[in-house]
């Protein structure tokens, strides 16, 4: 709040007598100026950008702050103030997403938010009809070389699209407010496979990415009690949270942890060394596994700087009783040295890519042999 008065009161101190200056909600801001083409509204902003650049001091810290502007010019851009608010919105997501501060608003724009409408149709009607799937990647065990558990990873394969990447098909759930039911289709899913492997093979825990929004949300621990009924289920359940889940308010964050792990499902970090972890929270949550970033794990062996990273992080891990994960692993040079760093298990392509229920199953059955 306090960060937002100072950006709205150094915004005021430019203002122009004809000018108009609001604030929409959250941290956007608006500002109307009469008679201004395309290149004198531009010249305009790339003032106010000025007079945003720069630290501001709250609460006796200095807070560095970027802005992402758009334009939108009447009439060329639109004849209503609902469809000019819209497209300047528009450019300013552009402008935050891309390299120029300042974007105008154009055309395409409106087939590209056609697309992401349509996509978000799609995914919707993905979820109703089930069209979702999960592949498994599994986890080496360094000591034994045998798998010990898998990542349950989402799979989309549209009729028109081709395979959906999830790091689409996920930002869409996400913007779209579907994340959380995708969450508990995914949870229930990778549940009833472990439960087959438990019958057929042995019983291996099956990691789940959870987004720290799902998490939080007030029907989550209802809703997954309703998924997993009994520790026994809880046990084959690995929930992996990443980092930024750290500045979630702290009490409120333990009370739903420990709800977790009274289930029996086991808490993992996920892409550790990326975000916000702070050792002092760290301790004092009842995770058991710390997932190390792969960014780290695929650079080690020709950076001596990641190598001392990845090797302090399992020395931290293991100092704090968590298990470690090197996620990533594309070499056998980058396997033996996390082996003689002591991590305890691994994952990626040099052993195999995600695959589907049937090709984990010969899997298992390889090692059985």
């Amino acid at each position: 709040d306090v960060l937002l008065k100072k950006i709205a009161e150094r915004l005021r101190s430019v203002l122009q007598t004809d000018e108009t200056l609001a604030r929409l909600g959250s941290d956007e801001f608006v500002l109307l100026l009469p008679q201004h083409d395309v290149e004198q509204a531009r010249v305009r902003a790339e003032a106010l950008h000025a007079v945003l650049r720069g630290s501001v001091m709250v609460n006796e810290t200095n807070v560095v702050v970027s802005a992402g502007i758009g334009i939108a010019v009447y009439p060329e851009h639109g004849a209503t103030t609902g469809v000019l608010l819209s497209h300047a919105d528009g450019a300013m997501l552009r402008a935050k997403q891309g390299e120029d501060n300042i974007c105008v608003y154009q055309p395409a724009q409106d087939r590209n938010a056609h697309g992401r409408l349509t996509m978000a149709s799609d995914v919707y009607e993905a979820l109703e009809k089930k069209q979702f799937a999960l592949r498994f990647q599994p986890k080496y065990s360094l000591r034994d070389k045998r798998i010990v558990s898998a990542e349950a990873l989402g799979y989309w394969l549209h009729e028109e699209r081709g395979e959906v990447p999830p790091d689409i098909f996920i930002r869409v759930l996400e913007q779209s407010n579907l994340i959380h039911d995708y969450t508990y289709w995914a949870i229930g899913a990778a549940l009833a496979q472990a439960r087959i492997w438990r019958q057929y093979f042995r019983p291996l825990r099956v990691s789940v990415n959870v987004s720290p929004k799902t998490l939080m949300h007030a029907d989550f621990l209802a809703r997954l009690q309703q998924c997993v009924r009994s520790e026994e289920d809880g046990a084959l359940l690995c929930f992996e949270i990443t980092e930024s889940l750290f500045l979630t308010e702290f009490d409120n964050l333990s009370r739903v942890l420990e709800q977790i792990r009274k289930l029996g499902i086991t808490l993992s970090i996920d892409d550790y060394g990326t975000g916000y972890s702070s050792l002092n929270r760290l301790r004092r949550l009842p995770f058991s596994e710390l997932k190390i970033d792969q960014s780290f794990i695929r650079e080690m062996v020709s950076s001596k700087d990641d190598e001392v990273i990845v090797h302090s992080t399992i020395e931290l891990a293991h100092n704090l009783g968590l298990r470690v994960v090197a996620e990533g692993v594309e070499d056998e040079t980058t396997w033996a040295r996390l082996e003689a760093m002591g991590c305890d298990m691994v994952q990626g392509f040099l052993m195999q890519p995600p695959l589907d229920a049937k090709s984990f199953n010969q899997l298992l059955d390889a090692e059985k042999g």
